[in-house]
């Protein structure tokens, strides 16, 4: 068909030699596709990598939400194989940004937008934060163990700062909630178990990554 697809009257093995055909991404062998765009391999997270630089050669996306979900999939069903999920995905971003293909530096000149290009960054520094957020736990415990205090004392402009950011990000977890359609107790679910991610498989993904990146291991 000029439009792509297959006839509404094709047999079971049409079908199923087209989704074979499909899944094995032999529509991007020799083709404009494979060459201008194509998925980008090597990556774990090589949909983040193939968005992005879809992105920057000017492609646009568009959101959509149909009221029947287009494609349903999975999700870990306990702690440990939610804990490995998170653990590759943040290792993916920790190679984006080791790579040439780090939205920091590429793609300047292209169509890549300033907000856009601000959303992939987070989406690759994010395992980055696991190192103040280990130190934000651990401090607690020194000062407790060595009965001194190791903080300075806040001035009052650094307190005004402090209380700026403390509100927007209240008001971003906000926006959030009601954006996407979950209540309190799930958002506060997620913020919980960002910070269990964050002190175990963000930093691991960090060290796995310098390691990958320097050392080939």
């Amino acid at each position: 068909l000029e439009d792509g697809g297959v006839p509404k009257a094709a047999s079971s093995a049409t079908l199923l030699k087209e989704a074979i055909h499909v899944i094995s991404c032999g529509y991007e062998d020799k083709t404009e596709w494979g060459k201008e765009v194509g998925w980008i391999y090597g990556s774990v997270t090589k949909d983040i990598l193939t968005s992005f630089k879809m992105h920057c050669h000017g492609w646009r996306s568009v959101y959509c939400m149909p009221k029947r979900p287009a494609f349903k999939g999975s999700a870990p069903i306990n702690l440990s194989n939610r804990l490995h999920q998170v653990l590759r995905w943040a290792l993916g971003s920790v190679e984006i940004f080791f790579s040439r293909h780090c939205p920091i530096w590429y793609g300047y000149g292209g169509g890549l937008k300033s907000l856009e290009r601000f959303s992939y960054i987070n989406s690759v520094v994010y395992p980055l934060t696991s190192i103040p957020l280990i130190a934000y736990c651990a401090l607690p415990a020194v000062c407790l163990l060595t009965g001194k205090f190791i903080v300075p004392e806040i001035s009052n402009y650094a307190s005004i700062i402090f209380m700026a950011l403390f509100i927007s990000i209240a008001a971003t977890g906000i926006l959030e909630m009601q954006w996407g359609g979950v209540g309190i107790h799930d958002w506060w679910r997620n913020e919980q178990f960002w910070d269990i991610g964050g002190a175990s498989s963000h930093l691991f993904a960090l060290f796995q990554g310098l390691l990958k990146v320097l050392a080939g291991i």
